[in-house]
């Protein structure tokens, strides 16, 4: 999992091409042979990424949460900002407030108003 997640930070901050075998075991704290048991190209530790942190993201960050919503597209509003609000704390590493003239405001769009997520 480890080689995961440093290929994972290497390709996020360089670049899928760019990315090097050697920044990656670095990263994780592994040899180059450790990386070629577990995938034997670059190409195979690309796919797994796709396969096992993308797609567990996608689903934990916007897919389940949207089956609260009554309407889907203000689910994905709602997560977005949401979403954005998480991204930037991590940035900076401390809590964001967003209160002050917030260009996201649509509270005089009634369609894109926040809608309460219903719990089935």
């Amino acid at each position: 999992m480890e080689i995961l997640r440093a290929g994972y930070y290497e390709t996020y901050e360089q670049g899928f091409q760019p990315a090097s075998i050697e920044a990656i075991v670095a990263r994780a704290g592994v040899t180059k042979g450790a990386f070629f048991h577990y995938f034997p190209t670059k190409n195979d530790l690309g796919y797994a990424i796709a396969d096992e942190l993308l797609e567990s993201m996608m689903l934990d960050r916007w897919i389940r949460p949207l089956a609260a919503y009554k309407n889907p597209i203000q689910g994905m509003i709602v997560r977005y900002r949401k979403n954005m609000e998480e991204l930037s704390e991590e940035r900076a590493g401390s809590r964001v407030s967003t209160q002050q003239s917030d260009p996201r405001d649509v509270s005089h769009r009634p369609c894109l108003q926040e809608e309460t997520p219903t719990r089935a």
